[in-house]
């Protein structure tokens, strides 16, 4: 079974064998590219529900292996979506 992101339908990224470095960078990435366009860390943690220190720590790379559900969180708010397909 394969796994992908998509944040739109023909931009798909394969993570399947993403390691847990990788998935750090595109979520740190992402938020980073939030902070730029003025979103505060604490209306990050609002929406999504989750710590305003863990979005911190996620930034400057200080958990070196979140929880699987944390990045989750935080990629579909950053308009991605998870699927699986069967190979």
């Amino acid at each position: 079974m394969g796994h992908a992101l998509r944040k739109s339908p023909a931009n798909d990224i394969d993570v399947g064998r993403f390691s847990h470095h990788q998935w750090r960078i595109l979520i740190a990435d992402g938020i980073r590219d939030k902070l730029k366009k003025g979103v505060k860390i604490r209306k990050i943690a609002e929406d999504t529900g989750l710590c305003s220190q863990t979005i911190s720590r996620l930034i400057y790379g200080e958990t070196k292996f979140p929880r699987f559900n944390t990045m989750i969180i935080i990629l579909v708010y950053l308009g991605y979506q998870l699927y699986a397909e069967k190979s």
